[in-house]
């Protein structure tokens, strides 16, 4: 725990408001003007502006309306870049959005790690080139001009996979309701079969796969408030593993040595989002909290609940420093021992502490705090055509900032726990990092962290949306 009083080293005080002037002058908006649109429909961006024709601003407010509207179309990831103006009649107040509209049609080579990260596939498995995964993908982020996305994948080497999903953000009169529906099916001949040293270990057969898994999914959104967002998905998933596994390898995997799993899993989750560039917020904040039960219905596979709570805060120091303060835990409900394939705490997506990259973590329960302070050190827009010719958008927005990490955490795990020195205890990383933006929503990270026990290392990270 004395971990925490780290915290006090990036510690900010945030100034108080100007109280409103009992002279501040009100304008009356007469006119919002969007311009730049080609594909997009204006309806779909109006939704997305948090004021109308008619409504009143005070002077004093105006600008910072204006600046976080603009933050919340850039946003929505269609636009490359949104530009803002005002004028004034009088009392009448009329403004206007620029737009630039982002590239949508991303076609192209899949070409990716099939490893939770790169520094594993390099330094543990050699960079095996049989690890990496090729395949083609089409991707449409606005398919029909309303915010909807449909994406097609069809991959080949270590992980075969066909891939479908169609998401439309906003349905109805008020745009407020969504729909969003998935499809996977995917194959290896490589397993992590267990953990051990708290790292995955891996069985490889030539000749036949390992594991099968079905996916397909329906969702259900709702975002009545600007800032506000209800989701509600329905899973159903089907995984298989060879007999092998079972038998010589880990008779636990699925649990009483079966191979097969099945089961409907229903998952809600509620998002309070505040933040002003969401791939890399320097003000605002984020809560998000999610309820899963998996198993119900047709089948008795698996019997698993879980709930979690996320908090993110990001304050400024002055306009180029942000402070950024993330929270999480995770708990699971349920508390008998479950499959080992479905003991998963730290070390997989996002939840992972840095300098713990290269293993993982499992246990029922887990609670992290990531802290750093970024700064801004360089922009710079690079012309289009001196990269890829068929990008619609005139020019690419890079970002560049420097960053100092800490992060704590804890997992919780009363299985499984006879080979995992790094679970029921206390776990800090320490470290800097050169992070760039790119398009406003990718994300390339180059961390240089030591851990608990002194192992460093320079850790790349790549993340794409929000």
């Amino acid at each position: 725990m004395h971990y925490f009083l780290i915290f006090y080293f990036f510690f900010w005080i945030a100034g108080a408001d100007n109280n409103l002037s009992a002279q501040d002058s009100i304008y009356i908006i007469d006119s919002i003007q969007i311009i730049g649109l080609k594909r997009t429909k204006e309806k779909v961006i109006r939704r997305e502006i948090s004021f109308k024709k008619g409504d009143s601003i005070s002077v004093q407010h105006l600008e910072k309306r204006i600046d976080r509207n603009a933050f919340q179309l850039m946003n929505t990831g269609l636009f490359s870049d949104v530009k803002t103006s005002y004028r004034l009649n009088d009392s009448l107040l009329l403004i206007e959005f620029k737009v630039e509209e982002a590239y949508p049609l991303l076609t192209g080579l899949i070409l990716e790690f099939a490893d939770r990260n790169f520094n594993v596939w390099w330094d543990e498995f050699n960079a095996d080139l049989r690890r990496i995964n090729f395949g083609l993908s089409f991707t449409h982020k606005n398919l029909n001009g309303y915010a909807d996305n449909f994406k097609l994948a069809l991959q080949a080497g270590f992980t075969p996979k066909f891939q479908l999903e169609y998401l439309i953000p906003q349905l109805g009169s008020k745009k407020i309701f969504g729909l969003a529906s998935h499809f996977l099916y995917s194959t290896n001949k490589e397993l992590g079969y267990t953990t051990k040293n708290n790292l995955l270990i891996f069985e490889r057969s030539e000749d036949s796969y390992l594991i099968r898994r079905l996916q397909a999914g329906l969702g259900l959104s709702f975002r009545p408030k600007w800032r506000h967002s209800h989701f509600l998905n329905l899973f159903f998933r089907d995984r298989s593993i060879a007999d092998q596994v079972v038998v010589g390898l880990n008779p636990d995997f699925f649990a009483a040595s079966e191979t097969r799993q099945r089961y409907f899993s229903l998952l809600y989750q509620w998002i309070w989002d505040s933040r002003n560039l969401r791939a890399y917020p320097s003000i605002g904040h984020f809560l998000s909290v999610v309820a899963e039960k998996k198993g119900i219905g047709l089948f008795n596979d698996i019997n698993l609940a879980s709930a979690s709570i996320e908090y993110r805060q990001y304050l400024p120091i002055n306009p180029s420093l942000t402070y950024e303060s993330r929270l999480k835990i995770k708990g699971s409900i349920i508390r008998k021992q479950p499959p080992y394939y479905n003991y998963r705490a730290l070390g997989y997506g996002e939840d992972y502490l840095r300098g713990y990259e290269y293993y993982v973590i499992d246990g029922l329960d887990f609670f992290y705090w990531k802290q750093s302070i970024h700064t801004s050190i360089f922009k710079y827009r690079l012309k289009s055509h001196k990269l890829f010719s068929f990008f619609s958008t005139p020019s690419v927005p890079l970002r560049f900032y420097l960053a100092l990490n800490m992060d704590v955490g804890y997992v919780n795990s009363p299985f499984f726990t006879s080979t995992n020195s790094m679970i029921n205890r206390w776990l800090a990383g320490f470290g800097v990092g050169l992070n760039i933006l790119m398009f406003y929503d990718r994300l390339l990270k180059f961390e240089f962290t030591i851990n608990e026990f002194g192992e460093n290392g320079l850790f790349l990270h790549y993340k794409v949306g929000f």
